[in-house]
């Protein structure tokens, strides 16, 4: 006992360690990628936008911070609105070092008791289909409305009907997963206790979350608006639609650690850049946005994270 005790600490530590090694490697790699002159030359052509995509990541994680709360609210019946935000914050730095994102749950299971973890795992992955299903439905109005005036018609063409198969997909998925008759299916036979369990819960979140998913989604999107707008490009509703283009592309391209954050670049210069001129803004931009809604939350996850004490979550 005394021995698994120790091999527990010592994995959490090591986690802990990877975790900020990891971050500031995110950081740096990201930072150092400017020339001096390329530096040199950019400006910030109305501060009081940046200013406003700043305060937005208080919106924007706060809608996040509702949607984990509620999650909780509906599994543990008086939740501690402390621990649910650390236990959100916690799970920004675990998500923001595993593929996708998909991590996050990692970091907000540590503050909670073992009994409630499987439903909060649950919840987790059912409010991050929310997100998805918001991206993509976006997504298939950015490609409807640009049509071919960035992208070829045959890349166009194809977008719209994946776009609008992951859509009606993800979407019945996320409706009618509350009222499926899971105990009829003998591939989850292992986890079905707790699937058909948490069916019950799903349907007090089905609409609250989705909810929450796409006015966060426009938070996002609004403040990667605001920080084109600041580093000088012009506003026009192809950017709004090419933005939704762009989120919905990087979200189904598979990525690694470090993969989803050069993947939106590399999309952004694809797509924004043949709306803005100076591809230097769409870069810059793009770096800002991952350091307001990432960076900066993750470290401050992460000092969370290793304050955390196995005796708080065994």
């Amino acid at each position: 006992m005394f021995e698994n005790l120790k091999v527990r600490k010592s994995l959490l530590r090591s986690v802990k360690i990877l975790t900020l090694i990891v971050i500031l490697w995110l950081f740096y790699t990201q930072i150092s990628r400017f020339t001096t002159k390329e530096l040199a030359e950019l400006h910030i052509e109305r501060l009081d936008y940046l200013i406003y995509a700043v305060l937005l990541l208080l919106v924007n994680w706060g809608l996040e911070f509702f949607k984990w709360r509620w999650t909780v609210s509906c599994i543990s019946a008086k939740p501690l609105s402390k621990n649910v935000l650390i236990s959100m914050l916690a799970g920004i730095a675990t998500g923001i070092v595993t593929p996708n994102r998909i991590g996050n749950f990692i970091g907000r299971m540590l503050y909670f008791k073992g009994g409630m973890r499987g439903f909060l795992i649950m919840g987790t992955l059912y409010g991050n289909l929310a997100q998805f299903i918001s991206t993509i439905f976006f997504g298939v109005i950015g490609f409807f409305a640009l049509g071919t005036s960035v992208l070829n018609e045959y890349f166009s063409e194809l977008s719209q009907i994946i776009g609008v198969f992951f859509s009606v997909v993800s979407l019945f998925i996320y409706l009618f997963y509350p009222f499926l008759p899971i105990r009829k299916i003998k591939l989850f036979k292992r986890y079905l206790n707790l699937i058909s369990s948490f069916q019950q819960i799903a349907k007090k979140l089905l609409l609250p979350l989705l909810l929450l998913s796409v006015l966060r989604y426009l938070v996002f999107v609004f403040q990667f608006t605001l920080l084109l707008i600041a580093f000088g490009a012009t506003y026009s509703h192809d950017l709004i639609n090419g933005l939704y283009v762009m989120f919905f592309i990087t979200t189904l391209i598979p990525s690694f650690i470090l993969g989803k954050l050069f993947i939106r670049e590399t999309v952004s210069m694809l797509i924004i850049g043949a709306l803005v001129p100076n591809i230097a803004i769409v870069i810059t931009a793009s770096l800002t946005l991952w350091l307001i809604n990432l960076g900066i939350p993750s470290l401050v996850g992460y000092y969370f994270l290793s304050r955390s004490k196995l005796k708080e979550y065994v």
